[in-house]
């Protein structure tokens, strides 16, 4: 790097380095720093230590950990650890889980304002307990990188899992809520999917150590819309009593202890 050939004064360097000049003329003298060691060197000493550190500190953390999707920084306000933040920013398929849940819920919001009163309640709970199976699903698909690096130990692959889930679930599960509030005729049930939703939820998962996310969602969808549909009236006074809501609370913890069970013994089979 050449010298300059000419020096800032020093009552031009306490003005810059008090940023009290304006952009034209902090350009210029940035510009000759660049180039001039000694006013380089002048400079840093007019600068306040404590100013020096912080910005040294912001680059640092910026560098070190860079803006991820909104969801993800509400997770690491919420408690995640930055690590796990690390392998959720990497999986690229939470963008693709993040849309399916936007436009599942807004199929929601569609099909329960324009049916029949008689037939809202049966077709909101037919489709709003799909809407985290299918978050979940795609963030765990198939075509998703991260899949042949957290399948070389059973533990990685269920703490990736898990924490997939509950990214897509973030996202999935208010967007359904509010669509039950916000729908006339279904605030009633605006809350009661929510255990049906997650008893899914943990079945998909644990037919994910098996079989691969295209055939998982297909065949958990299907079950779901013969059970539903078959009996629509019984089966939504059902899953809506207490009872229905302890049954799907006691399904997901036993279905979940399965996954565990499954995925910390063997690495599951579903995955390339």
């Amino acid at each position: 790097m050449t010298t300059s050939t000419w020096h800032a004064a020093p009552d031009l360097l306490a003005r810059y380095a008090g940023g009290r000049l304006d952009d034209t003329a902090q350009a210029a003298v940035e510009a000759h720093l660049t180039a001039c060691a000694p006013c380089r060197e002048h400079a840093r000493s007019l600068a306040p230590p404590t100013v020096l550190d912080r910005a040294w500190l912001g680059i640092r953390s910026e560098v070190a950990a860079p803006t991820g999707p909104a969801v993800l920084r509400r997770l690491v306000s919420l408690g995640l650890p930055e690590r796990d933040a690390v392998i959720l920013r990497a999986s690229s398929s939470l963008h693709t889980s993040a849309a399916l849940a936007v436009g599942a819920a807004i199929v929601c919001a569609i099909v329960g304002g324009t049916i029949g009163a008689n037939r809202q309640d049966a077709a909101f709970l037919l489709l709003a307990p799909l809407v985290p199976v299918l978050a979940v699903v795609a963030a765990y698909d198939a075509t998703d990188p991260l899949r042949h690096l957290t399948g070389t130990t059973p533990a990685s692959a269920l703490r990736t899992a898990l924490l997939r889930s509950v990214a897509a679930l973030t996202i999935a599960v208010p967007l359904t809520i509010a669509v039950g509030l916000l729908v006339p005729g279904l605030r009633d049930l605006a809350g009661t999917w929510v255990l049906p939703g997650l008893a899914l939820t943990s079945g998909s998962l644990v037919l994910l150590t098996r079989w691969t996310a295209r055939v998982t969602f297909p065949v958990v969808a299907a079950g779901w819309l013969v059970l539903v549909g078959l009996r629509s009236g019984s089966t939504v006074a059902a899953l809506t009593s207490t009872g229905g809501q302890v049954a799907c609370l006691v399904a997901t913890a036993l279905l979940t202890a399965v996954l565990v069970l499954r995925t910390s013994s063997a690495r599951p089979e579903g995955q390339s």
